[in-house]
């Protein structure tokens, strides 16, 4: 979501709403949906403040700076989970919106075939990370 925030989620971006896809869906967690897990409970203080939750991540919740290798500096993120929630919003299509009009454009298979090279490339990525250790 910081990647979809961080890119303009008002304007209308196929390529845009992809790369978010594809960072959110590599790992298997979150792809069409995106759903609490059964054990995840708001806190009981208010349930009204925060209550968007998904995968250990709540709504407000805050991403650190991030320095890339190439020196690009990636702003602090306040995490905004409304996309979670149906219909248009503030933040603009909802997930499900987004990923329907990508399953509309590339189709399931080529969807899939997209989502396999990014979790290739993250395995390999990983295991030359854990060879220099």
């Amino acid at each position: 979501m910081a990647y979809l925030q961080l890119h303009d989620p008002e304007q209308p971006d196929v390529t845009r709403d992809l790369v978010t896809y594809l960072i959110a869906a590599h790992h298997g967690k979150v792809r069409m949906s995106i759903r609490s897990l059964p054990d995840e409970i708001p806190p009981a203080a208010d349930p009204r403040e925060r209550w968007l939750f998904a995968r250990g991540v709540w709504d407000g919740d805050s991403l650190p700076a991030v320095i890339l290798p190439t020196g690009e500096v990636l702003p602090q993120v306040t995490l905004q989970l409304g996309w979670m929630t149906l219909g248009r919003g503030p933040w603009g299509e909802s997930w499900v919106d987004r990923t329907m009009h990508l399953l509309k454009q590339y189709g399931p298979f080529r969807l899939g075939f997209l989502e396999a090279l990014v979790r290739v490339a993250d395995w390999r990525g990983s295991e030359r990370e854990g060879k220099r250790v």
